[in-house]
């Protein structure tokens, strides 16, 4: 049996800017319609991702991401502790998931951590 557990990655790198980014793009300087166009395609292309990373942490988040798994949206944070970034998930509704990322690309972070789960690798 296979044992599975958290991974801690290291901090990402503060920046002067957002980025978004899926496995063909990424973009710094991007409206609102741009993050519901990348999210509309991963809808559309289950081997597609989408991340938005937040040029400084907001909470404790980092980053926000973003993919179908077996039919449903798995959406993943960054957050930052001292010992690196953890990787938290939960699955969430297309419409959840668009107001997450508009909440981040505008600064603002209102989600109940409580909700998420570690996500868990082999």
């Amino acid at each position: 049996m296979e044992q599975y557990k958290e991974m801690v990655f290291s901090k990402t790198e503060s920046k002067k800017f957002h980025t978004l980014r899926n496995q063909e793009s990424e973009l710094r300087d991007y409206t609102e319609e741009d993050i519901l166009e990348f999210l509309e395609i991963i809808t559309e292309d289950t081997e597609e991702f989408v991340t938005l990373t937040s040029e400084k942490l907001i909470g404790e988040i980092r980053f926000v991401q973003a993919a179908v798994n077996n039919g449903e949206i798995t959406l993943e944070i960054g957050m930052e502790k001292e010992d690196g970034t953890h990787l938290y998930e939960k699955v969430v509704s297309f419409e959840n998931c668009k107001e997450i990322f508009l909440n981040l690309h505008n600064g603002i972070w209102n989600e109940d951590l409580d909700d998420f789960e570690p996500a868990l690798f082999c």
